[in-house]
């Protein structure tokens, strides 16, 4: 007697543990996507995706189009008949396939170019598929459905961040999961390389004044974007170099700027992209007297110079040749204090 009770005991714990494992498959909303699973889905996922093509991949008609990884991560062949890529969460079924099988551990590239090809026939110069949308490089939905009553729970879906030239975002382990990450080198069609990777990109360092001409020393703040994670650290420099985690100073409250000063500025973070800095310095340069200021002011044929920001030419023997370019570059030559 006391057997047969604990093999019923034995038997309602294990059901009980079943029903707690798959508490969040049970209460899924049949209407959305599984955000409990957000990008690796089912046996076939998108496991990698460029939005601005960097030049690593051409389609068949030689165009650098959005393309999208899928990888086959089961032991069979899948057919992807009437599977779905869609760039739009209101539309599951924007782009279906044709017969298309994927073997077991392969790669099949999709480009994201709005061509609508929807079978292969390599013996007719069509070797890949290509959806009827284009992706998004400022950030969108991307998300890839099976056919069967699972569609939502096995789905491969994106909500994916602003995206690099050149870089891609997919699929890498990590922790002993499947996490996405920004990719510093693409892989389509093989394996994902996770060498250096980020969680995401750090936005632009605000500054508090733009390039210029000030008639008296003054300080400039520095500040890291709303949207940055915490913890970020801005370095700067004020000799026109690239700020980087090696070069520059930490920022640590108000830049006094006394003298012409190229200033630039950049945001670290652990497992970020650091923040691209200015494309070139920001000039913040210092006039020197009244009278020079009027002597300047006329060589811009009026304009106003403590308004103005001056554009720093690369040094170099071409220079632009216009009247107004040689107006820019005396301005150079006669206007810094320092």
């Amino acid at each position: 007697m006391a057997m047969r009770r604990r093999s019923v005991w034995v038997f309602w714990g294990l059901l009980a543990l079943c029903l707690l494992l798959s508490l969040d498959r049970i209460f899924a909303d049949p209407d959305g996507p599984d955000t409990a699973n957000s990008a690796p889905g089912g046996a076939v996922v998108i496991s990698e995706f460029s939005a601005v093509n960097g030049g690593e991949l051409a389609d068949e008609d030689g165009d650098f189009s959005d393309w999208i990884e899928l990888h086959n991560r089961s032991l069979l062949p899948v057919n992807l008949a009437d599977w779905t890529l869609t760039d739009d969460p209101g539309q599951r079924d924007k782009w279906t396939f044709g017969e298309v099988t994927l073997a077991p551990g392969d790669y099949l590239i999709v480009f994201a170019s709005g061509k609508s090809r929807r079978t292969l026939a390599p013996e007719e110069g069509r070797p890949y598929l290509h959806t009827n949308f284009r992706l998004s490089s400022e950030g969108g939905y991307l998300a890839l459905f099976p056919p069967t009553s699972r569609h939502f729970i096995d789905a491969s879906v994106y909500e994916y961040p602003a995206q690099l030239p050149g870089h891609s975002f997919g699929l890498i382990a990590e922790g002993g999961e499947q996490v996405t990450r920004f990719l510093a080198q693409p892989t389509p069609g093989a394996a994902n390389d996770g060498t250096e990777h980020w969680a995401g990109v750090l936005p632009e360092v605000k500054i508090s004044a733009g390039g210029g001409y000030f008639t008296a020393p003054f300080s400039v703040t520095l500040a890291p974007a709303a949207a940055s994670p915490p913890g970020a650290v801005i370095r700067y420099t004020t000799d026109g170099s690239t700020p980087t985690e090696q070069n520059g100073i930490v920022y640590t409250g108000p830049v006094a700027i006394t003298r012409t000063t190229p200033l630039r500025a950049s945001a670290f973070l652990t497992g970020y992209r650091p923040s691209p800095p200015p494309p070139a310095p920001i000039s913040l340069c210092r006039m020197c007297s009244p009278s020079r200021r009027s002597r300047l002011a006329g060589l811009q044929r009026g304009a106003s110079i403590a308004s103005t920001v001056a554009p720093i030419w690369p040094e170099r023997r071409s220079r632009p040749t216009t009247p107004w370019t040689r107006g820019w570059s005396t301005i150079r030559r006669m206007a810094p204090c320092s």
